[in-house]
């Protein structure tokens, strides 16, 4: 049925449901739905409507529900919705949509179910559609996410969105923002009643209490995968989420989360894993079901004194399999270093790595020491199995001292160039899972590298290109406030010619009127002319 008739609901004009779905229906004729005043589900989806025409379900004065999912839509017309004031829930997921202009929904005062989801759009502000419940933009490009001030769950997921807008909203209990690029979340203050939150796979960097204060009544918090080095949820010795039980901040790098202590003690599900953290103090009477602490950095006395001791190992659901060297597993469970000092030593460390890194890095290209000792355990075997006697002099037995030093040297260097290259394989292997890029099978892993340099070039070249676009229209902004200052200007100079010819105007005429005045005063002097009158 590649076309969708005016005749149909002409045969049969009292059709309440009306199922079209997967009948490669690509164009819908002018006046097909003329005659649907009863229908009020239609259904259209998976076909390949590229276009709709303005006003095209204008006889549809009923329609409660509509479905065009997986069509071909590039847009939609303004003037689209302008008759269907009943309809409540509207599906257009997995279309090509791009714009969604500002009017479109504004006569669909019922509207309350409305999912955009696996678009292009790039704009649609939902806080224009007042009525809305139940909203899903996933998978889009949006930049700006502008919340509905009734809506009460809202998918924005997979979106590029920096900025959250919207009138305060005090119904919204579901949100989802994860794979975004928010940086800040202040504006969670206008939201208190959520429930749950999912801010996971963005860029936030540091989290405090104070962008909480507000939502007593969350109970699930989702912040895994994005840049935290500071955590703060405590205000002083009280929780700043009374409510929350689920708290996910794994594959972060947070290093010190004890202030959290009250907070971290109510909760039931708490994720820690993947991150630096040296140490973790919970309350004795702590409430957790669930915690995960695997590929950390945590000190063995923390771990022996308070985690080990207070926290069964039915909760801990995680562990370590392989320790780096220094490192020892405590508890057959978790990989730790003995130190009187753990975060200055852990801070010591991170600066002898980084250092021995510069200096290889440094050295690559003019020798290799896997080179070097290779040529020589091949000349000494080459010796060996030519019968060739060294001389015993002592010049040659220096030099052989001297080349087994350099043997076991190089071995050494050997050692750590393998332990630096298993650390960066797990580096790799953590930025895989981080920036969720699939991983391939069976090959070297500097080519999951390569995948990984792609994904964050693509990242870059698409926030230069929103750097550049804003920089752009700063640019036209700024030129037209140019025009607008040199037209101001060029106006402001003819007022004032004006005002200095009003003014000659002015002494002109004044001195007329003396004039006129003087030779009134000399006619009513002059006997003869006096009986002459005005």
């Amino acid at each position: 049925m590649r076309t969708f008739p005016r005749t149909l609901l002409q045969s049969f004009p009292s059709v309440v449901q009306l199922d079209l779905t997967e009948l490669q229906i690509g164009t819908i004729e002018p006046g097909a739905f003329d005659n649907g005043q009863f229908v009020r589900e239609l259904q259209l989806s998976s076909n390949d409507v590229e276009w709709l025409m303005p006003n095209v379900f204008y006889g549809l004065p009923a329609l409660e529900l509509l479905l065009m999912n997986e069509n071909k839509l590039r847009s939609l017309p303004r003037s689209a919705f302008q008759t269907t004031r009943n309809l409540t829930v509207l599906s257009m997921a997995n279309n090509s949509l791009e714009y969604i202009e500002d009017g479109t929904f504004e006569a669909t005062k019922k509207l309350q179910e409305l999912n955009l989801g696996s678009n292009k759009l790039t704009h649609v502000d939902l806080s224009l559609v007042p009525s809305l419940f139940y909203v899903d933009v996933r998978h889009n490009l949006l930049e700006v996410l502008a919340i509905s001030e009734e809506v009460e769950q809202l998918h924005a997921a997979y979106n590029h969105i920096h900025r959250v807008v919207g009138s305060p909203n005090e119904r919204l209990i579901f949100l989802s923002l994860a794979h975004n690029n928010l940086t800040e979340v202040r504006w969670l203050a206008r939201y208190p009643a959520l429930n749950e939150l999912d801010l996971s796979h963005n860029m936030l960097e540091v989290v405090k209490s104070a962008d909480f204060v507000a939502l007593h009544n969350l109970s699930k918090l989702l912040l895994n995968n994005n840049r935290l080095v500071a955590l703060e949820l405590n205000q002083g010795s009280t929780m700043t989420l009374p409510a929350l039980r689920t708290l996910d901040l794994s594959y972060n790098k947070l290093l010190h989360v004890e202030k959290n202590k009250v907070q971290f003690s109510v909760l039931e599900q708490l994720y820690l894993d993947h991150n630096a953290i040296v140490k973790l103090k919970l309350a004795a009477d702590h409430t957790l079901r669930n915690l995960t602490l695997a590929s950390n950095d945590w000190d063995c006395g923390n771990l022996r004194s308070e985690l080990l001791r207070i926290v069964s190992f039915t909760v801990m659901h995680d562990s370590d399999q392989n320790c780096r060297p220094d490192y020892q597993l405590e508890g057959d469970r978790f990989c730790c270093k003995e130190s009187d000092k753990p975060y200055l030593d852990r801070l010591v460390q991170f600066l002898r790595q980084d250092s021995i890194f510069e200096k290889q890095r440094r050295a690559q290209g003019r020798c290799s020491g896997e080179a070097a000792l290779s040529d020589v355990q091949d000349l000494s075997r080459t010796m060996n199995e030519s019968g060739v006697l060294l001389q015993s002099s002592q010049q040659l037995q220096t030099e052989l001292n001297q080349l087994q030093d350099e043997i076991n040297q190089l071995r050494q260097n050997t050692e750590a160039q393998e332990q630096l290259l298993a650390a960066l394989h797990g580096e790799i292997e953590a930025n895989l899972r981080r920036y969720h890029v699939p991983k391939v099978g069976l090959v070297s892993a500097s080519e999951n590298l390569r995948k990984v340099f792609a994904h964050l070039k693509d990242r870059k070249e698409f926030m230069s290109r929103q750097t550049n676009g804003r920089q752009s229209e700063a640019d036209a902004k700024r030129d037209e406030i140019v025009a607008l200052e040199q037209e101001n200007t060029g106006l402001q100079q003819a007022l004032d010619e004006k005002k200095v010819k009003l003014s000659e105007l002015k002494q002109e005429i004044a001195a007329k009127r003396n004039r006129v005045k003087q030779l009134e005063a000399k006619k009513n002097q002059n006997p003869n002319t006096r009986h002459i009158t005005k």
